[in-house]
């Protein structure tokens, strides 16, 4: 009798594993001190070394918000989990604990910032196909 094949969980990440161009998603609510919607649509590109560069389209309560641009800085733990901040100049930073998955090439991302409940996905932007 053979032994069941292992589960083995994604190790040995670091910031390099998250490298590149992404489109993300996110939504969900806030509380300052009233109820607010949120969703934003973007593209970041994280360089492997901890920096990120992007923009994106916002939406507070219908409210659009076009072209808003930020700077950040993520670190990435052996395990694929770790952190990403947003300096976003007019409004301050967004912290959020992230996880990599499908060998980094997909990103879920939670925010950790008080007073919000605000979740979302970024896939890394792959050369279109000819």
């Amino acid at each position: 009798m053979t032994a069941p094949p292992k589960a083995h969980a994604d190790d040995g990440c670091t910031n390099a594993s998250f490298s590149g161009a992404y489109g993300y998603v996110n939504s969900g609510f806030f509380y300052t001190p009233s109820l607010g919607i949120f969703g934003a649509s973007g593209r970041f590109v994280s360089d492997g070394n901890g920096n990120l560069t992007g923009s994106d389209t916002l939406n507070i309560d219908g409210g659009l918000n076009r072209g808003r641009k930020y700077t950040g800085t993520y670190s990435i733990n052996a395990d694929c989990t770790g952190s990403m901040v947003f300096q976003i100049s007019a409004t301050g930073t967004n912290n959020f604990d992230i996880v990599l998955t499908d060998n980094g090439r997909e990103v879920k991302l939670i925010e950790t910032d008080p007073n919000t409940i605000i979740t979302g996905t970024a896939h890394q932007q792959l050369p279109p196909k000819q």
